[in-house]
């Protein structure tokens, strides 16, 4: 009932048909010329209805907003409110205060502080055993902001958001509402590193989906602590101490992430790059000039990527890709490089490289163009490749020889052949998992082609039955035979082309059937029997060696004999050995 004055006790409740909100008020209004109510009001929404059922969260409340109310013709002003994002999780709760100018030039101001403000966690029962990053989800996640119908700003302060897989501190943010939009003046907060993130830019929703045009900033005083929150630190960790960042252009469209005019500070020195992620489709589309890099930003660059051996989510969140990389001058796996480019493809499991070149990386030089896909237990390559190494002291070899522990005698008898000049065509493996491999080159002062069945794959080839054809020639005669270990012993005659031809069957962990000739200027040394390399140290075999020579003193010198001349010579005999004996 109204009072003597006009006033009385107002009560009010609102609900929509769709049921989307609940608004309900109760007061005191007074009458007059300027009529007030002054009251306290309750706004509820209720969760948002997902698409998927995987993404609702069935624990989740309704956001709860109360207020103490003081509304007149010109002003209404809400002081000392209250907003709950979940009813369900109480605990975290947001005051502030707002302000509405009512009237033709109507308008808001409104701010808002709390504490920890956390997102929901997701339900595990739901999760697949590997998911896509956090961040990823997250975007593809956004819900449509609301935007008021009239003009006005916002300012928020939050002392922590933690958005599930990290959390950002000292949280501020400044928003302008317009047009049906939002400008976001500035939106910041700190990760770990002493880093500060800074965004600001413009968010649409004209299209039924949140959009942003603007600029991102990362700044990091300590990168070795920021790349903890995606990968474990490499070893030695050569990011400790180092400052560095980005700056981006950033646009979300639909599902589409593009980030454009992007540097990418290391120890104050900038590179530039571009990426366009796909959010529903997730791929990844990357180029990057990396200019000129030394030895600590080159290792502090491939610190700070996901470490594709362990980092499972990579391939979750990027079932396919593009990239095109380029660097004037880096040092990779300690070895400096000069005109570097990677360019490329995957999908599906399958890594398309269709361009990997250096000019030079550790003293070699190479082009491939290269297929590669299975798994990392069962990898499977294919392609091909032009390969020059300019000298046995090549770090390129060093690194090579160490990786694959090769034997001291096997690298002597490798630095022979060098310099070398390799083209490789490596077919695609067949419904078997064999593979031919094709070889023409220049080794040393020799021209070499040969030809390669391998029976259990490229990769597995010391595993399987191999058979290789081998056609080696010179026209330098001191020099060939140098290179095959005769040493400077003149066994043939100097001044003759000698070619070298070889067919070599069987199983490298078992034991190998081997046919080969020698000969030059009529001369001939040949030898067919069997062959055992699996320690590379000490080869041993037995087999028939035949001899036919002019004149026989070079060949006798070599075998410890020297100073005795002989007559033409034609002889055959078995030969067994083992090692050096």
């Amino acid at each position: 009932p109204l009072d003597a004055a006009g006033g009385g006790a107002l009560t009010l409740n609102l609900r929509p048909a769709d049921g989307s909100f609940t608004l309900s008020a109760e007061g005191t209004i007074t009458p007059g010329l300027k009529p007030d109510f002054a009251g306290t009001a309750t706004w509820r929404q209720p969760p948002r209805k997902t698409e998927s059922a995987t993404e609702a969260d069935a624990g989740q409340g309704d956001l709860v907003m109360t207020s103490k109310v003081v509304a007149t013709p010109s002003r209404l002003l809400l002081s000392d409110y209250v907003v709950v994002p979940d009813e369900n999780r109480a605990a975290t709760r947001l005051l502030g205060a707002a302000e509405v100018t009512l009237g033709p030039d109507m308008s808001f101001n409104a701010v808002i502080s709390g504490g920890v403000l956390a997102l929901p966690p997701r339900d595990a029962t739901a999760e697949a055993a590997v998911e896509p990053y956090e961040l990823l989800r997250l975007l593809r996640e956004l819900p449509l902001p609301t935007v008021p119908g009239i003009p006005g700003t916002i300012g928020v302060d939050i002392a922590e958001l933690n958005l599930r897989a990290f959390s950002l501190r000292n949280v501020r943010l400044d928003a302008r509402a317009h047009d049906g939009n939002w400008t976001v003046t500035r939106f910041a907060g700190a990760l770990p590193g002493d880093t500060s993130v800074m965004l600001s830019g413009e968010v649409s929703t004209t299209t039924g989906r949140p959009e942003f045009a603007g600029r991102l900033s990362v700044v990091s005083q300590r990168l070795d602590a920021l790349s903890t929150l995606w990968r474990k630190p490499a070893a030695g960790n050569p990011l400790f101490g180092m400052p560095g960042g980005i700056d981006a252009r950033i646009d979300l469209v639909g599902d589409t992430l593009s980030i454009s005019d992007a540097t990418l500070d290391l120890d104050s020195e900038r590179r530039s790059f571009s990426a366009q992620i796909g959010l529903g489709a997730r791929d990844l589309h990357l180029t990057a000039n990396l200019g000129t890099l030394d030895a600590a930003r080159s290792a502090a660059l491939l610190a700070l990527l996901p470490d594709l051996g362990s980092d499972a989510s990579f391939a979750a969140s990027f079932t396919k890709g593009e990239f095109k990389l380029a660097a004037e001058a880096m040092t990779i796996g300690g070895l400096e490089g000069r005109s570097l480019e990677a360019a490329g493809s995957w999908d599906g499991g399958v890594l398309a490289l269709d361009r990997l070149a250096a000019a030079d990386l550790g003293g070699a030089a190479f082009d491939a163009k290269l297929t590669a896909f299975g798994s990392l237990a069962r990898p499977e390559v294919s392609g091909g490749a032009t390969i020059s190494v300019a000298s046995a002291d090549a770090p390129a070899l060093k690194a090579l020889y160490g990786a694959l522990r090769t034997s001291p005698a096997m690298v002597a008898f490798l630095s022979r052949s060098l310099p070398a000049e390799l083209r490789l065509q490596l077919d695609a493996p067949t419904g078997d998992g064999a593979q031919s491999l094709t070889l023409s080159s220049r080794l040393a002062s020799s021209a070499i082609s040969a030809e390669a069945q391998v029976g259990a794959g490229f990769l597995r080839a010391l595993s399987g039955p191999v058979k290789v054809r081998l056609d080696l020639k010179s026209n330098d005669t001191a020099a060939m035979t140098a290179q095959l270990g005769f040493g400077t012993a003149a066994v043939f005659i100097d001044g003759v082309p000698l070619h070298l031809v070889g067919v070599v069957d069987g199983n490298v962990a078992n034991s190998l059937e081997a046919t080969m000739l020698l000969e030059g200027g009529g001369d001939a040394l040949g030898f067919s029997g069997n062959m055992v390399v699996t320690n590379p140290d000490a080869f041993s075999g037995k087999g028939t060696v035949k001899a036919k020579f002019a004149d026989a003193s070079g060949l006798v010198a070599w075998l410890g004999a020297g100073g005795i001349s002989l007559p033409a010579l034609s002889a055959s005999g078995t030969l067994t050995f083992d090692g050096t004996q």
